[in-house]
């Protein structure tokens, strides 16, 4: 039951769901009215802390080490629509906290 609830709430914030959509998704799982209200209360204390926590995670956990881009024109698909289209390319180069390196 932790887990779920765990899943239900990270979903919530990374879809930054506003009240109605929570709400909306608890009925949906069939909790009572109380325990709904209850949520909703204690959503909007956390809310704000939860995502400061996310962003900085987000953002401190990988260094930008090298990025190499390319820019072109599509001359050949097997869809016509995308023959011409122009397109960037980026090859990026990211070291996290353990320094381990990883190219993207």
């Amino acid at each position: 039951l932790v887990q779920a609830l765990l899943l239900f709430f990270q979903e919530a914030v990374q879809e930054f769901y506003p009240n109605n959509i929570l709400e909306t998704k608890c009925q949906e799982v069939g909790l009572g009215i109380n325990t709904i209200s209850l949520i909703l209360q204690t959503w909007e204390q956390i809310k704000p802390n939860i995502v400061t926590m996310l962003l900085s995670k987000t953002t401190s956990s990988c260094k930008l080490v090298d990025m190499d881009w390319s820019f072109g024109v599509t001359a050949a698909s097997d869809d016509c629509n995308n023959v011409g289209k122009t397109y960037l390319q980026l090859k990026l180069v990211l070291q996290d906290s353990n320094n381990s390196v990883e190219r993207k």
